[in-house]
């Protein structure tokens, strides 16, 4: 029987070619945890452009640096791509008229 594998160390090559996603989007290990049989296992979040997704989560599941499987919710950039609604200086506005403090740091 063969065996196919592959080293935990491909962890992100493989999740990019089963996302499909760009260089824009890469993954942060958060978590790592050994279960009573001996099986590592990583929590990941997901980002892009440097920004977390608050839902881009998944666990890599290995035994003896090889990994068993891989699970989550992973977010396609199509549905992450656009533009921003404001700009910084108008954010700040909208924020100091709602607030209405007399003081600011």
């Amino acid at each position: 029987m063969q065996n196919n594998s592959r080293n935990f160390e491909e962890w992100e090559q493989i999740l990019r070619k089963l996302t499909g996603v760009s260089d824009q989007t890469n993954w942060k290990i958060y978590q790592v945890f050994e279960d009573e049989l001996g099986q590592v296992h990583y929590k990941i979040k997901q980002y892009y452009n440097g920004v977390e997704l608050k839902t881009g989560m998944g666990i890599i599941h290995t035994s003896k640096n090889k990994i068993l499987s891989i699970n989550g919710e992973f977010i396609p950039e199509n549905l992450l791509k656009g533009t921003f609604q404001l700009s910084v200086d108008k954010a700040r506005t909208n924020a100091l008229e709602h607030i209405k403090a007399q003081k600011y740091y």
